[in-house]
């Protein structure tokens, strides 16, 4: 039985009703007319549901009719195709409607109006001029590749430079997965363009010089400060004398730069700024001396405490000029290889664009006379480069001077700028909210007439919601002091609130919080709260739907991130809600993936045992469990031999379907060699009969889009001539996880739920609309980031010695400067992410998150219950350990700021209720947990019979006879240990040295979780993306209560363990292999003789082919360096490799700790695995049990 946690839902009683649609064209409101009216330069600050779109068409046709522009004369932008394809429709359907000649004349010249992204005019622009930059005019621009080239080429370099000591000591603090992506791959991206490529060098020796001079102030303001300390003459205290000793003890101060004077200077200043040195006299002190030493030790002890972060960074100068070197090669030859093969990011082509204008004044002039009036929508997520490039389009035409236009110099009526600041949320993509915040004030310089208009009623919420906005996001957003941070001002509703009006409520808080305590939470430990908050949505929304509150269609679902979503994909799914998602992320969790996965592998890879009993299972065989036993457990390793073993099968059926899956086998197997991947995916799909037995069973049905998704897949694949093996490599790693694909726009999907991000949603509205998985605290909440950048010094990289912990108070005073601004504009920006999300919606609004509950918290809320713990979980604000203010990294922290703010009040009428999950959905979440259980590590081993018990409890199968007896099953990595009789001659065992860490793993117990853990940072680093601990390990951590100075010193050698890996050669290697797999799980069936057969199953570390061979790697941490110990292991792994590969095998160990790869000399091949696997199984699994 699964013991649910409690559940509250809060429902705020603002009652509401249907949105109110936007009058007709004759009917504008005051706000709206003012806009279309103007003929000055402005800025409009549209709120959401404001109809700005609208305003945008009927300010484009009275410019066209009332003062006569031809449509090719004004520019219309927008920030995406969509959003510029409905403009199109809009002003289209506007000039159709109006009946002068005038409007009738335009229509005729429509195709020449330019009504188009901002990306693509400025690609239009820069295909002119780009070949003096070296850029073909045919050039595509293509983001993901772009990604793909720098990936690459950051790889080749790491592997390049590898022997270099800063950058292996960057590679030991950050790890080689996370410098690879997070530094070199988001500085492509985001810093080297074809047109300005950021001065790496340039930054470093600013940032030294900048550093230099500053330690050269504190040193000598220390210095005078302690001239003064040392120069009072009276008695009276200790604090004076200690003071003068401390001083006395460390003066004078180290004036040299090498590395002892600096380490010196800094060991000082910490003295003098630490509670040793001697105290700060108190306030009530009255002699004159005291007084005197009061305000100096003030003053020597802030310059004293900021002295040591300039001595560090200047002690790790010489490292950050090396990683600036490395970091210039890199740019050059990502900017190279853009111009090589003509690829650019929509950043190159704005950055071209706007040069080329800048530089060429004959084409900048031809745009100005062409153009008289320039509308552009979105400006909020736009930035300085683009404000500029449009200066330069509205410049006067009597000025062609060099350089950007002041706004003095621009047409007084040429631009007209829509945004809204508390909507800016592309920051990502380079958007800088403050600059459509300075906008206005910038254009009041360029004309006399009113400059900034805003749109200040809402159509799209209902006014329940409207007044809910207004009370609530004032605390959300604060004071709003810095430019980057967005003002909230009251919205206004067309119709006014009449509490009488609203029977339904229109805001719900739903509040997941988790058991914590006593015996049973160990089973509720092992439930996803993810997956249960993900099915209390499921179960609100069904009975929405039910009592017909609304439909499934009128719903959309809304992520901060789409890391959890694949947990409500399958919560619909199984409860059985219509489901179109966004970037969806459970493809790969589905049969659908993993079922043409297995076929298209099996016709490449035969001996992929794996991919043969997964091909045998699926819709395209169905073959029978015991059949499919027994011809796994036989010896023979091609699949569909011919003839078959007739004792294989317990029936007709069985037999005909192998025979037919022989057939499809081999017809894949021709047909392979003669078609692309997405004519197989195609095949399998429709000529194969799946896409029937999908719809034939109502379960399965929802997971019919996923065959759009595979074929995409599969065609870009083929567009870049991607080999089915190549394919298959892009897929491995993905498949059984929860990584979404880009799927493009917001899915549309008539009478389905929506599931999209929050940045997915902006621009459209939905009757209801949920906050889903509020509690999530982003990406951004990680606090090691590889570099932040600074905006005078450029790029911070994260240095630091290789033996400081985190918290040792010394740090890179550019990388923690620019880390708090990153804090900032982080923080700034959620909380515009939230009010986008709640402003889609039209009627109601949900939010769900799950709430942690600490015992301090849990204490504090014992006196409550029902309607106020709700309510005081709802308001209760985390705390930060560090300053003791508060917490904002989450929607639920914006919540709970929101809804404690003075000015926001929670009277009733409210209605709370404390709801339990029904019986459906308990089981719904069992058959998830279940799943995921089977699906995990291959190394675990449970009860055969319990899994077809629970097989046939939750799939509500018939019960299954097995004639044959259970197999026994065995793990690779125990038969070295349980073989203790034998043992092959092997070398002399050879000792490395210590870890300072080994004391502290034997005395905690961890010296396995510390094995565990380096394997996780090298897999981080082959698979290319970084995973969560395993729960055993978070465990084994968790118990050993360690302080996080200990838990950062093991981390970090663990770092250098893993480095000592992927500064190899055998790294390289995999590195560089089309095909790898780490962490590759198999199943090895053994003969049984007159017992039982025997099944081992294991996790090979790493796996790949690479000279004509199948490489076998495993990592060991052993403390001395024995092959012959793990003799055993390895020859069960040269065994089980064909599930992989049918190229010759080679296995190495690589010894961590020693930074040695050992060639395994397959001294193990005379070992009949099946005689020792029997002789050493426990004999609790000689009589078929399994532990």
């Amino acid at each position: 039985m699964l013991r649910l946690p409690r559940f509250h839902g809060l429902q705020i009683a603002l009652r509401g009703r249907r949105t109110v649609v936007n009058p007709t064209k004759n009917e504008f409101d005051g706000f709206q007319k003012a806009a279309i009216a103007a003929d000055a330069n402005t800025v409009v600050s549209a709120g959401a549901g404001s109809g700005k779109t609208t305003v945008l068409a009927e300010r484009y046709a009275r410019l066209v009719v009332d003062r006569g522009f031809d449509v090719d004369s004004i520019l219309t932008l927008t920030f995406t195709r969509k959003a510029a394809a409905e403009m199109y429709a809009r002003i289209h359907g506007g000039l159709a409607a109006d009946p002068s000649r005038r409007a009738a004349e335009q229509l005729e010249r429509f195709d020449k109006a330019r009504i188009s992204t901002l990306d693509a005019f400025c690609a239009s622009i820069a295909r002119g001029g780009c070949h003096r930059y070296g850029v073909p005019p045919d050039f595509s621009v293509d983001e993901k590749r772009l990604e793909r080239v720098a990936d690459s080429i950051a790889v080749e370099m790491l592997m390049e430079y590898r022997e270099l000591p800063a950058l292996r000591r960057l590679v030991a603090v950050q790890g080689f997965d996370r410098l690879r992506f997070d530094l070199f791959v988001d500085l492509a991206r985001k810093r080297i363009g074809v047109v300005n490529r950021t001065d790496f060098i340039g930054d470093a020796g600013r940032r030294t010089d900048f550093v230099s001079d500053r330690l050269d102030q504190l040193k000598a303001e220390i210095e005078k400060i302690a001239e003064e300390i040392l120069a009072i003459d009276e008695e009276g205290g200790t604090s004076l004398p200690k003071a003068q000793a401390a001083l006395r003890s460390i003066l004078p101060l180290p004036a040299e730069r090498d590395e002892e004077s600096l380490r010196s200077l800094s060991a000082a200043a910490r003295l003098l700024s630490s509670k040793d040195s001697w105290s700060t006299p108190g306030s009530n002190s009255r002699q004159p001396g005291l007084i005197l030493l009061r305000d100096a030790t003030v003053r020597i002890k802030q310059a004293a405490k900021e002295l040591p972060s300039y001595a560090f960074t200047l002690l790790m100068a010489d490292d950050a000029t090396r990683i600036a070197e490395v970091l210039d090669d890199f740019g050059r030859r990502f900017t190279e290889r853009k111009k090589r093969e003509g690829v650019l990011s929509f950043r190159d082509a704005a950055e071209l664009a706007f040069d080329i204008l800048l530089r060429d004044t004959a084409l900048r002039a031809h745009y100005k006379r062409s153009i008289r009036s320039i509308m552009i929508d979105e400006f909020q997520d736009d930035d300085e480069l683009q404000k500029n490039l449009l200066y330069l389009l509205a410049e006067r035409e009597d000025r062609s001077a060099a350089g950007i236009p002041n706004p003095e110099d621009l047409r007084e009526d040429a631009l007209f700028f829509v945004g809204d600041e508390k909507q800016s949320i592309y920051r990502f993509r380079g958007a800088d909210v403050s600059v459509f915040r300075r906008l206005a004030s910038e254009l009041s310089r360029s004309t006399k007439a009113e400059t900034a208009l805003e749109l200040a009623l809402n159509y799209r919420s209902s006014p329940a919601l409207v007044s809910f906005f207004n009370g609530f996001f004032p605390g959300v957003f604060g004071e709003a002091g810095q430019d980057f941070e967005a003002r909230f001002s009251r919205i206004l509703s067309p119709v006014p609130i009449a509490e009488h009006d609203f029977p339904a409520s229109a805001v719900e808080f739903h509040i997941l919080e988790p058991a914590c305590g006593g015996e049973e939470d160990a089973e509720d430990a092992e439930l996803s709260t993810g997956a249960i908050e993900a099915f209390a949505a499921a179960r609100r929304i069904e009975r929405g739907v039910r009592s017909g509150e609304f439909d499934y269609g009128d719903v959309a679902v809304l992520f901060r991130s789409s890391s959890r979503q694949h947990e409500y994909e399958r919560a619909f799914r199984m409860i059985g809600i219509p489901v179109a998602a966004s970037d969806p992320r459970g493809v790969f969790l589905e049969g659908p993936a993993n079922d043409i996965y297995s076929a298209l592998r099996l016709i490449l890879y035969p001996g992929d045992r794996n991919a043969y009993a997964a091909f045998l299972r699926s819709p395209f065989v169905r073959l029978g469990d015991d059949a499919l036993a027994r011809i796994l457990l036989s010896p023979r390793a091609d699949p569909f031999v011919s003839p078959a073993d007739p004792a294989w099968f317990g029936n007709e059926d069985d037999e005909r379907r192998f025979r037919m899956g022989g057939d499809l086998y081999l017809s894949l197997r021709s047909a392979a060699d003669k078609n692309g991947s997405a004519s197989l995916v195609s095949r399998l799909w429709y000529d194969e009969g799946y896409r029937i037995r999908l719809l034939s069973d109502p379960d399965a049905a929802s997971c019919l889009g996923h065959f759009d998704l595979l074929l995409d897949l599969a065609l870009d694949a083929d567009r870049r001539r991607l080999s089915l093996s190549a394919f298959l490599d892009e897929l491995s790693p993905l498949m059984g996880s929860a990584d979404k694909i880009e799927a493009g726009d917001a899915p549309d999907e008539e009478g389905a739920v929506r599931l999209m991000t929050v940045h997915k949603s902006k621009g459209l509205e939905f009757p209801v609309v949920v906050i889903a998985d509020a509690g999530n605290t982003g990406r951004g909440s990680r606090n090691d980031a590889p570099y932040y950048f600074d905006p005078e010094f450029g790029p911070a990289v994260n240095l630091r010695f290789e033996n400081s912990a985190k918290g040792d108070g010394i740090a890179n005073v550019f990388y923690e400067s620019s880390k708090r601004r990153e804090e900032e504009l982080a923080l700034a920006e959620l909380r515009r992410l939230l009010y986008v999300a709640a402003t889609r919606a039209e009627r109601k609004l949900l939010v769900f998150e799950t709430r942690t509950v600490t015992k301090e918290i849990d204490e504090a809320l014992s006196d409550y219950s029902g309607i106020e713990r709700a309510i005081a979980l709802l308001r209760h604000r985390r705390v930060s350990s560090k300053d003791g203010s508060f917490v904002l990294k989450s929607f639920a922290d914006l919540v709970a700021a929101g809804l404690s703010d003075p000015a926001f009040d929670l009277k009733p009428p409210a209605v709370f209720a404390v709801e339990p999950l029904g019986e459906r959905e308990r089981r719904a979440v069992a058959r998830a947990v279940l799943a995921d259980r089977e699906s995990g590590s291959a190394d675990s081993v449970a009860s055969a019979a319990g899994r077809r018990a629970a097989l046939e409890e939750f799939y509500a199968l018939p019960p299954m006879t097995v004639t044959a007896e259970a197999p026994r099953r065995f793990k690779a990595t125990k038969m070295d240990e349980t073989a203790a009789f034998f043992r092959l001659a092997g070398q002399t065992p050879v000792r490395y040295p210590g870890l300072p860490i080994d004391s502290l793993l034997a005395e905690s117990e961890l010296e396995k979780a510390f094995g565990t853990l380096c394997h996780l940072e090298i897999e981080q680093a082959l698979i290319s993306r970084t995973k969560e601990p395993p729960r055993d390990l978070q465990d084994a951590f968790a118990r050993a209560r360690l302080g996080k100075a200990e838990l950062s010193m093991i981390r970090e050698t663990a770092r250098r363990l893993a480095e000592n890996f992927l500064g190899s050669e055998l790294a390289r290697a995999a590195l560089l292999s089309p095909r790898r797999r780490s962490e590759f799980p198999f199943m090895l069936a053994l003969p049984g003789g007159q017992d039982a057969p025997v099944l081992i199953r294991g996790t090979m570390d790493l796996v790949f082919e690479s000279g004509g061979r199948c490489v076998v790697v495993d990592f060991k941490t052993d403390r001395q360096r024995d092959p012959s110990i793990h003799a055993i292991q390895m020859a069960v792994y040269r065994a089980a490799a064909p599930a992989f590969s049918r190229l010759p095998v080679q296995s190495w160990l690589f010894y961590l700790r020693g930074a040695e790869a050992v060639l395994d000399q397959d001294g193990g091949n005379d070992i009949d695995l099946a005689t020792l696997a029997r002789e050493t199984l426990p004999e609790s699994l000689r009589s078929g049990e399994s532990k």
